[in-house]
């Protein structure tokens, strides 16, 4: 129909104006962010609020991302009206993932190939946990404004011999002679590092694909906590570090569900929750 035309000429308008003014606003962001890294990693030193000839004695702000990260967890976290399941949803950061997220720097985000697609970098100083000196996450969007994700490229962390914090070496001792060997295995464990990982899109080259709710539940989900970190974390850090909440108004109602959303009982208690469970576990523990 020809109202159907004119309403797609509009709205793809509307998505291309949309993406112009984030890009332009991005800009004006991206300095402040480039001046907020300098000052939490001391390449330059914050003077005194009272006194600005008086150089702060402490270089940089120990533990900065892995204190903003904990706050927003301990404070924010996702709201579902009541629904406990949010706690499976939330941006959990570990004991053990601690001391290797002291190590962060800077987190930043872009559009990357157009702007179907966004990722999320993490930059970390030279650690004795892993090699890589950024682990990028990465969504390929169908409709952002829907939820609607094609696909998330993650990282392969060079974990250093024995640091591995996704999963723990455990050795069995099989019956035998002494000079047995014993059985080394693999054991998953919870870690905020296994975001990295996300779920493996379930599509093979020669077949074809039908679509997997289980999978769009799991990627969904993680869609949730990179969105949050790109909304709310990175523009809102300096606020989360002091303890501070961010206000009801300051949040896009589109990073928070509703019950509308949830008009199919995904995240209903009732639903298969021994199932949903061992899902979630599989992706964030």
């Amino acid at each position: 129909m020809e109202l159907q035309r004119e309403h797609n000429k509009l709205e793809n308008r509307h998505f291309k104006d949309k993406a112009a003014l984030e890009a332009k606003y991005k800009k004006l962001y991206d300095p402040l962010y480039s001046e907020r890294c300098k000052v939490v990693t001391s390449e330059v030193e914050e003077g005194d609020d009272e006194n600005p000839t008086k150089q702060d004695e402490r270089k940089g702000v120990p533990d900065f991302w892995l204190t903003v990260m904990k706050n927003y967890q301990n404070t924010q976290a996702f709201r579902f009206l009541g629904k406990t399941p949010h706690q499976k949803l939330s941006l959990e950061i570990y004991e053990s993932d601690e001391e290797a997220l002291t190590y962060l720097k800077d987190i930043k985000w872009c559009r990357s190939d157009g702007p179907r697609k966004f990722r999320i970098d993490f930059l970390f100083k030279p650690n004795p946990f892993f090699k890589n000196h950024v682990l990028t996450i990465m969504y390929d969007m169908i409709n952002e404004d829907a939820r609607l994700i094609e696909k998330v490229f993650g990282t392969e962390i060079n974990w250093h011999a024995g640091e591995c914090l996704t999963q723990k070496r455990l050795k069995v001792k099989t019956n035998g002679s002494k000079n047995t060997k014993p059985t080394i295995l693999r054991k998953d464990c919870p870690s905020f590092f296994k975001f990295f990982s996300p779920p493996a899109f379930p599509h093979t080259p020669y077949v074809e694909f039908d679509f997997d709710e289980k999978w769009q539940k799991k990627i969904e989900a993680h869609y949730l906590i990179g969105s949050t970190i790109r909304n709310k974390i990175i523009p809102h850090a300096f606020k989360l570090y002091e303890g501070k909440t961010i206000n009801e108004d300051e949040e896009n109602e589109d990073d928070i569900f509703s019950e509308e959303d949830d008009e199919d009982g995904i995240f209903s208690e009732e639903d298969d929750d021994e199932e949903e469970d061992a899902e979630w576990e599989e992706l964030y523990m």
